[in-house]
């Protein structure tokens, strides 16, 4: 009987099922992205009381280096993870969980972390006259608000009109690093600071409770070892537990994917850092 006992498979062929098995719906950069929402909502900074209060970069550092070390196995995905909160960001306003005006839950949201926007991509400051800010801590908040508002205009374009709008060179720049600057850093940030903003938006009951935003995504699955998993990005149909686009993890995302097609596999190669096409 021995001679029809089938192979085992080796372990690097087992990790996505095992993955499957334990991680919540939807890829995993969604997984990634709520659970800085969730994991910072926690924090002091997302308090009921302050709403309203203006998030600068210091006051952001706390909760960007909590994005960093949720994503200590996910460091070639944080241009991924702040596309993936900016739409999260988008899905709830207009939502039937806010108002349902988009207009309107757009200033509600900006308003919650010390900001308005009024168009253009201009930011203004929400100052308590009594307790000004210094420059240096009001200008770069700003900054980052404006990144973010620009962000969600491209985003929300249309795929052919999207190159044409104000922000895709840092949108393209996130992903490729071509400028030289701290992209992986950049992205860390805005994931953050949008988080922030959620977290202050849920913690006030301004957004109702839904599931992408409660427990079961408060951590994704840890990847215990090197093997192929579902593609962070898209992972395709889910067929008997596996998933048909895959990448490969030894520790880091490698360029290594493959798609199942009928019984087979074929592999390929793919960087995580191409410039983006949509």
């Amino acid at each position: 009987m021995g001679l029809f006992k089938k192979a085992e498979q080796p372990p690097e062929e087992r990790t996505c099922r095992e993955y499957l098995a334990v991680a919540p719906p939807g890829p995993r950069t969604t997984a990634l992205a709520a659970s800085c929402v969730m994991q910072i909502a926690e924090t002091p900074l997302t308090a009921h009381e302050r709403f309203g209060e203006l998030l600068t970069l210091h006051e952001l550092e706390s909760a960007s280096q909590l994005v960093r070390h949720i994503m200590y196995q996910d460091r070639d995905l944080s241009a991924w993870i702040a596309r993936k909160s900016i739409v999260q960001l988008k899905s709830i306003f207009g939502s039937p969980g806010m108002s349902g005006d988009f207009a309107g839950d757009f200033d509600l949201g900006f308003a919650s972390v010390g900001v308005r926007a009024p168009g253009d991509h201009k930011i203004f400051i929400r100052q308590n006259p009594t307790a000004p800010w210094e420059d240096m801590h009001v200008n770069p908040a700003a900054a980052l608000g404006s990144i973010v508002i620009g962000l969600l205009g491209t985003l929300a374009a249309r795929p052919g009109e999207r190159r044409s709008s104000a922000s895709w060179d840092i949108y393209e720049d996130l992903y490729t690093g071509a400028s030289g600057d701290d992209v992986e850093g950049l992205g860390y940030d805005i994931t953050a600071w949008v988080s922030v903003l959620i977290g202050r938006l849920l913690n006030t009951q301004r957004l109702a409770d839904t599931p992408l935003f409660g427990p079961t995504y408060r951590h994704a699955p840890a990847m215990s070892q090197p093997g192929w998993y579902p593609n962070p990005g898209k992972t395709g149909d889910i067929i008997d537990g596996d998933a048909q686009f895959q990448r490969y993890w030894d520790g880091a995302w490698t360029d290594r994917i493959r798609i199942k097609e009928g019984h087979r596999w074929t592999e390929g190669a793919t960087s995580l850092h191409a410039p983006p096409t949509e």
